[in-house]
C-alpha cells in the first residue's frame, strides 16, 4: 500500500520551529513520544522519553526530579491514574517545584474517543490550593474510585444483579469508609429487591455491617 506524502505550505519549514522556546511534548497513538525543553525554560528543566511515556519539569530544585518521576511511573503497578501520581510524589520526593507546593491535578481519558469530550474522561480532578496536594490528590482519586463503584453499585441494584452489585458496594466500602456517600450507598442496599434484610443468606449483609452507622443493616451485632 503507498503512503501519501505530505505536502508543505508555502512558506513553511520542513522542520517545526518553536518562536519561544519552552518546553513540549507530543504522545500519538501509537506511543511515540517526543519532547522539547527550550532556552527559555527555567532551570532546573529538562525531560524523559520512553516508550508511551513523557515526563517534563520546570523550575525543579534540580535535574534529579524528572529522573525520579520516570522511574517511580515505570515502576508503579496499577491502571494510569495511579502511575501519574506515583510520578508526582516522586517529584516531590526529589524536591519538587523550586516555588514551593499549592496545586496538583490529573487528568486521565479513554482510549477511545467519545460521542462527548466529557463522556470520555475517566478522571478529570484538581487540588488548586492545599499544603500538601499529592498526598490531597491521592485522596481524591481514592474517593472518585469510591464514587465510580457506588455507581455501579446503583447501576446492578437496579438492574436486579446481586452479585454484582454487592461486590460493587464492597469496592466502594474497602476505598472509603469514611465517606458519606459511601454509608448512605450501604444505607440504600437495605433497600434492594431481593436482599433478604437480617437474614444470614443476605450477600450484602457483611459489607452493610461494615460501612453503615450501628443499626442501619437492621442488627446491632
Amino acid at each position: 500500500m503507498a503512503s501519501r506524502q505530505p505536502t508543505p505550505c508555502a512558506g513553511c519549514s520542513t522542520k517545526t520551529r518553536v518562536a519561544r522556546p519552552g518546553e513540549v511534548a507530543l504522545l500519538d497513538a501509537d506511543g511515540r513520544a517526543a519532547a522539547h525543553t527550550g532556552s527559555a525554560c527555567v532551570a532546573a528543566a529538562g525531560h524523559l522519553t520512553r516508550d508511551s511515556v513523557s515526563v517534563q519539569a520546570n523550575m525543579m530544585t534540580d535535574d534529579t526530579v524528572w529522573p525520579a518521576m520516570l522511574a517511580a511511573y515505570e515502576r508503579a503497578t496499577g491502571d494510569l491514574a495511579t502511575r501519574l501520581v506515583a510520578a508526582l510524589a516522586a517529584a516531590e520526593a526529589s524536591g519538587g517545584d523550586i516555588r514551593g507546593r499549592q496545586s496538583a491535578a490529573l487528568l486521565v481519558v479513554a482510549g477511545t474517543r467519545a460521542e462527548k469530550p466529557w463522556q470520555g474522561r475517566l478522571f478529570d480532578l484538581r487540588v488548586d490550593d492545599h499544603p500538601d496536594p499529592v498526598v490531597e490528590i491521592a485522596r481524591v482519586l481514592r474517593v472518585k474510585r469510591a464514587q465510580n463503584a457506588q455507581s455501579r453499585f446503583v447501576g446492578a441494584a437496579t438492574a436486579g444483579q446481586m452479585e454484582e452489585a454487592v461486590d460493587a458496594l464492597r469496592q466502594a466500602v474497602e476505598l472509603a469508609p469514611e465517606s458519606g456517600e459511601t454509608r448512605l450507598a450501604a444505607a440504600m442496599a437495605c433497600f434492594v429487591p431481593g436482599a433478604a434484610r437480617g437474614s444470614t443468606k443476605d450477600p450484602a449483609r457483611p459489607v452493610r455491617h461494615q460501612a453503615a452507622p450501628r443499626g442501619v443493616d437492621g442488627s446491632n451485632d
